[in-house]
């Protein structure tokens, strides 16, 4: 299959949006940008008090998913009604250019360790499990821990070291009143901060939330900010990126846009924190559609300034895609 990489640059600067000054709307509009408010901000206690008060019962979880599972063995009713894909173009009739290239498919284990060199494996530790699928495991790492949630939502802290599981918790319980957990989480350890960042989807009232934790210092059992946001649309496959003037989300909507939220004032437990988002015009092959913002999270330090890059591909061979 042929692909076609594109690259948006989002030629806006969040920070003149968030210079505009709060008000008491919910929700404002600006040149063709929304700006949105936090509705409910927390600080919790402790998260290790909360997964002692409120204990994940991983057996039933377990059980769920094992039932679930053996469900889903049974072949559909419906198989025999389903078309398959059809595409534009193909290998066969319009060339190798709309195939794989064999030459960049991994075929063998890699054998490079962290060093450079060739390496051993330092841990491997079974994952978290919520009863759900898919999973949709996302993890981040600091020098002592490793943090990881899967749908929906269970977050298990590891000793990075050890792989022993310093503590499970459900990451609706950071939120007072508990709220829901649709899933789709996201873990990101912000190091240019010391700090963790959960978040997860959710509806409340009839209305679609953006639920967003920062822990208030280095220690992911310690306690969090808790941010409540709400979406016009229902943020589905949400994705967040760490940039110099905010934490960067995109999501799959009907309307393609992208958040920007105020990471500054969001480390320092601001209940006026906000969001600004705006939307963009991109060609897409199907009916699925999420860009990927650029994540700084290497050793080359948090970018002081500069329009973030957020990246897509259309597919003739995924997603419905005729062309590239």
């Amino acid at each position: 299959m042929k692909r076609n990489l594109l690259l948006l640059l989002m030629l806006f600067s969040s920070l003149s949006f968030f210079a505009q000054g709060n008000n008491n709307n919910a929700a404002g509009s600006t040149e063709g940008s929304t700006v949105i408010y936090c509705t409910d901000f927390r600080v919790t206690r402790p998260m290790r008090e909360l997964a002692a008060e409120n204990p994940v019962d991983e057996e039933a979880l377990r059980l769920e998913m094992q039932a679930k599972m053996e469900r889903k063995l049974k072949e559909s009713p419906d198989r025999k009604h389903r078309k398959p894909n059809t595409f534009v173009y193909s290998v066969e009739k319009d060339g190798p250019e709309y195939g794989t290239d064999p030459s960049l498919l991994q075929t063998e284990m890699g054998t490079r360790g962290l060093d450079g060199k060739e390496g051993t494996m330092k841990l491997n530790q079974q994952g978290n499990n919520g009863g759900y699928r898919p999973n949709d495991p996302s993890g981040a790492a600091d020098d002592t821990y490793y943090v990881q949630a899967v749908n929906a939502t269970p977050v298990r802290v590891y000793n990075k070291t050890t792989g022993a599981v310093v503590t499970t918790f459900t990451m609706g319980n950071l939120w007072s009143p508990v709220t829901g957990n649709m899933g789709d989480p996201i873990v990101m350890y912000d190091r240019f901060a010391d700090r963790w960042f959960l978040a997860q989807f959710g509806q409340s009232g009839g209305q679609n939330k953006i639920y967003i934790a920062i822990s208030t210092t280095s220690d992911p059992t310690g306690s969090y900010y808790t941010y409540t946001f709400t979406s016009t649309q229902f943020p589905d496959y949400l994705k967040f990126s760490i940039w110099h003037d905010g934490y960067y989300m995109t999501c799959n909507t009907g309307t393609k846009r992208v958040f920007c939220f105020e990471r500054a004032a969001m480390l320092t437990g601001s209940p006026t924190a906000r969001s600004v988002t705006q939307t963009f015009t991109a060609q897409t092959g199907g009916g699925f559609f999420c860009p990927l913002p650029a994540d700084a999270d290497g050793n080359g330090g948090l970018p002081t300034s500069g329009a973030l890059p957020v990246f897509y591909y259309t597919d003739n061979a995924w997603g419905g895609g005729a062309v590239d």
